[in-house]
């Protein structure tokens, strides 16, 4: 694991006590390797123009070869939202094999403010020492 994939994990566990936003793809229809590939290099492509100085998402120049090189037929992404950023992760389906991270500046706090009006479609929830309350 590289150095920034090894700093975004520790930080992810950290906040294992927080309040946090857990979504994920639906199992039911899993997606491909190559189509998360090719989504996540446009995506760092447009951040790499738009904003060279300070990138909005950090860990893109580890996970794009990390994935690249994936045994995986299909990758699921989850999102952790925290109070510190989020935490874009990268696995196999049975989340047992890990393939990368990405962190996004964006906090649960902005995302409560853009989603004002529609609580009613996602749920948060405290976990304390890895356990959810």
């Amino acid at each position: 694991m590289t150095n920034i994939q090894a700093e975004l994990v520790s930080e992810c566990i950290t906040l294992k006590n927080s309040e946090l936003f857990f979504s994920s793809f639906d199992s039911d229809r899993k997606v491909d390797k190559e189509h998360i590939y090719n989504v996540y290099r446009t995506r760092f492509g447009l951040e790499e123009n738009l904003r060279p100085e300070n990138h909005f998402v950090i860990g893109y120049k580890d996970l794009l070869p990390r994935l690249k090189k994936s045994e995986l037929e299909f990758i699921n992404v989850s999102s952790l939202m925290t109070k510190n950023g989020g935490f874009i992760i990268f696995s196999d389906y049975e989340y047992s094999e890990f393939v990368g991270v990405l962190k996004s500046k964006r906090t649960l706090d902005e995302v409560r403010v853009k989603q004002k009006g529609f609580e009613h479609l996602y749920k948060t929830t405290i976990f304390e020492n890895g356990i959810m309350k």
